[in-house]
């Protein structure tokens, strides 16, 4: 099964975007985490590193404060443990 999908899901407290993209949907979940706040660069593994659709579903993910994530944030919420709060609940949604 094919699958394209550019979504945004809450995440505590602020709309968070996904990417997802798979050739067979029943492959297992591979979780791209960026270079953080102010960094996206989920473009290049959409792009550069397509061959890993044959083995992973890829989520892309644009973390608090960074392109799709970034409307509507409080600079005092980008914290280490905000962020980990945040890839623990969007884990949980891909799962």
């Amino acid at each position: 099964m094919t699958l394209d999908i550019k979504k945004k899901i809450p995440v505590n407290g602020i709309m968070q975007r996904l990417h997802i993209v798979s050739n067979d949907t029943s492959l297992p979940v591979l979780l791209f985490l960026h270079g953080g706040p102010g960094v996206v660069n989920r473009h290049s593994i959409m792009t550069d590193h397509k061959d890993l659709l044959d083995s992973f579903t890829i989520a892309t993910w644009d973390q608090r404060g960074t392109g799709g994530s970034y409307a509507g944030v409080d600079v005092k919420t980008l914290t280490i443990d905000q962020l980990v709060e945040d890839a623990r609940v969007v884990v949980e949604y891909l799962c």
